[in-house]
């Protein structure tokens, strides 16, 4: 369209110069130069204007695709949080059930069985029952402190962030409520922990410390943490009853526990200690999660 109107008017110029040339030959021919060059100038101009005017246009809608796929990609964002949270509020819920009903709901159960009892026992023997009532109050009483310890963890979760200083405040708190005898060493871990790594730390050792407790019947437990080469690897080990005849069967605690350090492109492994005891090794890399299978060997006691 733009060339043809171009040409009609260069026919046009050239019509209305061959007149005037006629007329006045001396200025004809530098006069019909510069009209070309003027309109061709003028037409040049249009065209450019045309083309920025269409990269614009082009840009524009570029822009408006950008806008929604950034859109798009902050709404599928606000979607993967908020699974994020509901996951990481059923996991909490989860443990807390299982911390239920592990130890709080047999406790209860113990004291039932022994109130219905106790009746009887009071018309047998006098002093078996006065004894039986002994042993009733202290169950209480030690699913009363359950209660408050899961309580307590409830309330503190925001103790979990705070990189090594939160698991030395889980080894310290285990010290206190236990019997345990418990070593700690950390070994080249000056890095700042991300909160997923922390959280991830403190669960599995909060875990570790809790099946020792319920099930190991030990004395001694050492814990090592070691980071080096982008990897941060922690043992607990513990002193325990379990031994090489000992089968090794991961309960729900532990599987969750191994299936988060999967997550995280880590490995959880449990090994049986020559003469007895158990130990418990998690190797968690510090820069970007891999998909990696985790080795957990065969056999282990019912953890969790």
């Amino acid at each position: 369209m733009l060339a043809a109107v171009l040409a009609a008017v260069i026919t046009a110029v050239s019509a209305v110069m061959l007149f005037y040339t006629s007329h006045s030959p001396e200025y004809g021919v530098g006069v019909y130069m510069l009209l070309l060059v003027g309109i061709y100038v003028i037409f040049w101009g249009a065209r450019t204007r045309r083309e920025a005017h269409q990269q614009l246009s082009d840009m524009h809608i570029d822009m408006e695709q950008a806008h929604l796929e950034l859109k798009r990609a902050h709404y599928e964002l606000e979607e993967a949080t908020s699974r994020l949270l509901q996951y990481a509020v059923l996991e909490e819920r989860t443990r807390i059930a299982r911390d239920i009903h592990d130890s709080i709901g047999h406790g209860l159960t113990s004291v039932i069985v022994q109130l219905q009892a106790l009746p009887y026992m009071m018309q047998a023997n006098k002093e078996e029952a006065e004894q039986a009532m002994a042993t009733v109050l202290e169950v209480a009483r030690n699913c009363l402190t359950e209660v408050r310890a899961v309580v307590h963890q409830m309330t503190d979760h925001n103790q979990i962030y705070g990189g090594m200083n939160a698991l030395e405040k889980l080894i310290q708190q285990v010290r206190e409520q236990s019997q345990l005898l418990i070593t700690f060493e950390a070994v080249d871990c000056g890095s700042a922990w991300t909160p997923y790594i922390t959280e991830l730390l403190y669960r599995v050792l909060q875990e570790a410390l809790t099946n020792v407790i319920r099930h190991a019947a030990a004395t001694e437990v050492k814990i090592t943490i070691v980071e080096r080469d982008e990897e941060i690897r922690m043992t607990v080990q513990d002193n325990g009853k379990n031994d090489s005849q000992t089968p090794i069967i991961p309960g729900f605690g532990l599987s969750h526990m191994e299936m988060r350090c999967k997550a995280a492109g880590g490995t959880l492994r449990l090994v049986h200690i020559h003469p007895h005891g158990l130990a418990l090794s998690v190797a968690i890399p510090t820069h970007d999660y891999v998909d990696h299978d985790p080795f957990v060997e065969e056999g282990s006691r019912d953890e969790g």
